[in-house]
C-alpha cells in the first residue's frame, strides 16, 4: 500500500510538461487498479509525455487493461512504451489494437519479461504490419517458441526497412526450423542498441 501511495503522490505532482514517467513498484492485481486509476485521473497532464515505462505493475485483468488503455489513448506524443512484468497473453491483442490506434508517434515498444506466448505475437504481427510505425521491438524474456518465430520472420521480411531493433533473447526459440533460425539471424544483424534506436 505504501508503494501505491508513493506512486500516486508522484503522479499527482506531475506537471503538464512532463516528458518521461517511469513507475517501478511490485503491485499485485489487487493494488494495480489504484495506480492505474491515478494515472487515468491525471491524463490531462500527459499531453507532452514521450516516454512511459511501467515495471512490475500487474495489468492482468480486463478492468486494469481498460484503465491502461484509457491512459495510453491520452498520450498523443508517446514515442516509447515499456511494460515490463505487467502483461499476460490474453490481453495483449486488445492492448495492441488500442495502442496502435491512438499512439500515432509510438516507435519503441518494449514488452520484455511478460511471459507472453506465441498467440500474443501471432495476433500482434498483423497490427504491427498495418501500423508500420514500430521501429524497435523488445520481446525478450517471454515464452515464445517456433510459432512466434515464424510470425516475427514474416514481420521482418515484410517490414525490414522500418524495424531497426528486435530483441527476442531469452525465449524458448530453437534452431529446429528455418523460420526460427531466420529470425535469430535477422535479429542479430539488426541494431541491438534499443536505446540508441529510440
Amino acid at each position: 500500500m505504501e508503494q501505491v501511495a508513493a506512486c500516486t503522490d508522484v503522479i499527482a505532482a506531475c506537471s503538464s510538461t512532463l516528458r518521461r514517467l517511469h513507475l517501478s513498484c511490485k503491485l499485485t492485481s489487487n493494488d494495480a487498479p489504484k495506480l492505474l486509476a491515478a494515472l487515468a485521473g491525471a491524463v490531462d497532464k500527459f499531453e507532452a509525455l514521450r516516454e512511459l515505462r511501467i515495471f512490475s505493475v500487474c495489468v492482468r485483468s480486463a478492468e486494469n487493461m481498460t484503465l491502461l488503455g484509457r491512459v495510453l489513448s491520452k498520450c498523443p506524443q508517446l514515442e516509447l512504451l515499456q511494460l515490463q512484468s505487467c502483461l499476460e497473453t490474453p490481453h495483449v491483442a486488445r492492448l495492441m489494437h488500442e495502442l496502435l490506434g491512438s499512439a500515432t508517434r509510438l516507435r519503441v515498444l518494449l514488452l520484455d519479461d511478460n511471459s507472453l506466448e506465441d498467440s500474443s505475437i501471432n495476433s500482434m504481427v498483423p497490427l504491427l504490419l498495418e501500423s508500420r510505425r514500430i521501429r524497435v521491438l523488445d520481446l525478450s524474456m517471454n515464452s515464445l517458441t517456433h510459432s512466434a518465430g515464424s510470425a516475427l520472420g514474416g514481420l521482418l521480411a515484410a517490414n525490414k526497412a522500418l524495424i531497426v531493433g528486435l530483441d527476442i533473447s531469452m525465449n524458448e526459440l530453437d534452431d529446429a526450423g528455418k523460420a526460427q533460425a531466420d529470425v535469430w539471424r535477422r535479429a542479430r544483424s539488426l541494431s541491438h542498441s534499443l536505446i540508441g534506436c529510440a
